[in-house]
C-alpha cells in the first residue's frame, strides 16, 4: 500500500496531461470541476476505485485494504467530500501535508473501528459517519474544526479521547465526549458556531460533564443509549442533537431553556417530558416521538411564555394532555403576570376543561388552543376595560365540544363580537356575563 499513491499520483498527471488542463484556467460552470481541483479529484476517485476493488494479499478474495495510507502530497492537502464512502478500509493513516478531511469522506466504511485524526487540521460534516463498527474516536493536538455531526449514526461509538494538548477540545474528567474548551467559529466564514463548553461530539457511554452549556448539532444523532443525564447547566440543545436515538428512554430535560430544531426526530422511545424552564422550542423538535404519554411542567407562568416552533415542537401533540406539578391541568387559570399567549401553548390539551384568562390579556396566538376537545369554557369576563385581544382565525382551530362558549363581560358584548376575527366565531359561542 505504499506505493500507492505514488501509483495515483502517476495516473493523474498523466490524464491532466492528455486532456491539456491550464492550472490557471476556470470554467464558469460553477457545477463543474475547476482545473485546480483536477488532479486532487482524479487522484481521491481512483483511491477510492481501488479501495473498493482491491484484493487484499491474504488471497481470502475479500475486497478489503487494511492499512490506507494518504499521502500528505495531494493537491490543497484536502481529501473530497464521499472519496471513501462505502469502502472496505479497516485503517487510515495520514501523513503530514493532509490538512483537511471533507464531508462524508469515509461515510460508511464499515470496517473501520478506530479513527485517529493525526496531522488533520480540519474536519467536515459526517466524514465518519454511518460506520456501524467505529467504537473509538481518538483527536489529536493538530485537529482544531471537527463537525459536530461527524460520527452521525455510527452507533457502536463508545470511546472518544482528545489529545491534552489539543488548543481547542478537549475531554475533560473522561467524559468520553469532544468538550469546546473556547468559543468556536466556521474555518471557512469565521461565523461563531458554538461557545465555550458546549459539548461538540458525544457517543453511547458519554457523561455529560458539569459546565456544559449546550449541546452541539447532531452530537448524539443515531447512537445507541437509553439514558443520558443532563447536568443543570445544559441550557440549549441544538439542531438535531438526538436525531435518530430511537433506544432513548429517559433525559432530564427540566433545565433546559432553548429545543432547536428537530432535536429529538424520531427518538420513539421517549415516553415521558420534564419541561419546567422552558423558554422556546423550535420547528419539528419532536417530529415521530409517538411514545411521549406524559408531559409535565412545574412553571405554569414559564409554559405561558413560552413559544412553539409548530405542532411537532410541542410534545403536547403526542401525550395530548399536560400535567402541572405531576397533576393533570383541568381548570386552568392563566397568571396575571400573563400578556401574551402564543403559539401552540396549549394546543392538544385534551384535559382542560375550563381557561381563565387574567385582565391585561392582550393577544392569543395562532393554534394557541387547538383541538382542546374538552374545554367548554374561556372566560374573558376580567376583561372590562382596554382593547379586545387579538386573536388569529386558528386560535380555538380543531374540535371544539359541543356547547363550548366565550364569556366576556356583557357591557362589552357586541364590541367582541364584531372585533377582526371574533366575529368569525359560530354563532353564539360568545356570551356575554
Amino acid at each position: 500500500m505504499s506505493k500507492l499513491y505514488d501509483t495515483l499520483k502517476n495516473i493523474a498527471n498523466s490524464i491532466k496531461s492528455k486532456k491539456e488542463i491550464s492550472e490557471n484556467e476556470y470554467d464558469n460552470d460553477e457545477n463543474k470541476i475547476k482545473p485546480k481541483d483536477f488532479y486532487n479529484e482524479v487522484l481521491l476517485l481512483s483511491a477510492h476505485t481501488l479501495a473498493k476493488n482491491m484484493v487484499d494479499d491474504d488471497g481470502s478474495g475479500i475486497p478489503v485494504i487494511k492499512n490506507l495510507i494518504i499521502s500528505g502530497n495531494i493537491e490543497n492537502g484536502t481529501i473530497l467530500s464521499n472519496a471513501f464512502k462505502n469502502t472496505s478500509i479497516v485503517t487510515v493513516t495520514f501523513e503530514d501535508g493532509v490538512k483537511t478531511i471533507n464531508s462524508n469522506a469515509f461515510n460508511s466504511c464499515d470496517n473501520i473501528q478506530e479513527f485517529n485524526t493525526g496531522v488533520v487540521k480540519t474536519i467536515y460534516s459526517q466524514a465518519f459517519s454511518y460506520c456501524g463498527s467505529l467504537t473509538k474516536l481518538v483527536v489529536s493536538e493538530h485537529t482544531t474544526y471537527i463537525a459536530s455531526d461527524v460520527t452521525h449514526s455510527s452507533s457502536s461509538l463508545s470511546s472518544i479521547e482528545v489529545d491534552e494538548n489539543n488548543p481547542v477540545y478537549d475531554s475533560r474528567n473522561n467524559c468520553n465526549a469532544v468538550m469546546a474548551t473556547t468559543d468556536i467559529h466556521s474555518p471557512t466564514t469565521g461565523e461563531l458556531i458554538f461557545v465555550k463548553n458546549t459539548l461538540i461530539s458525544g457517543c453511547k457511554t458519554t457523561i455529560i460533564p458539569e459546565g456544559t452549556v449546550a449541546l452541539a448539532n447532531s452530537s448524539f444523532a443515531g447512537k445507541w443509549f437509553e439514558s443520558i443525564n443532563l447536568p443543570d447547566s445544559v441550557k440549549e440543545i441544538h439542531n438535531y442533537a438526538f436525531q435518530n436515538c430511537s433506544y432513548l428512554k429517559s433525559i432530564n430535560l427540566n433545565n433546559v431553556e432553548y429545543i432547536n430544531t428537530a432535536s429529538f426526530v424520531n427518538c420513539t422511545g421517549l415516553t415521558s417530558i420534564d419541561l419546567s424552564n422552558i423558554k422556546s422550542i423550535t420547528q419539528g423538535a419532536f417530529t415521530t416521538c409517538t411514545a411521549i404519554k406524559e408531559v409535565n411542567t412545574n412553571n405554569l407562568l414559564g409554559w405561558c411564555m413560552a413559544t412553539f416552533g409548530n405542532y411537532l415542537a410541542t410534545p403536547v401533540y403526542w401525550s395530548r394532555s399536560l400535567k402541572l406539578n405531576g397533576n393533570l391541568i383541568t381548570d386552568l387559570t392563566i397568571p396575571d403576570e400573563i400578556t401574551k399567549l402564543g403559539n401552540y401553548v396549549f394546543g392538544y390539551c385534551k384535559n382542560i376543561t375550563r381557561v381563565k384568562f387574567p385582565a391585561n390579556i392582550s393577544s392569543l396566538g395562532s393554534y394557541a388552543f387547538v383541538s382542546c376537545t374538552s374545554c367548554l369554557e374561556y372566560d374573558f369576563s376580567s376583561k372590562t376595560e382596554g382593547k379586545i385581544p387579538t386573536i388569529t382565525t386558528t386560535t380555538f382551530y380543531g374540535t371544539q365540544p359541543e356547547g363550548w362558549k366565550i364569556k366576556v363581560p356583557q357591557s362589552r358584548l357586541e364590541e367582541w363580537k364584531s372585533a377582526t376575527n371574533w366575529a368569525a366565531l359560530p354563532e353564539g359561542v360568545i356570551i356575554g356575563v
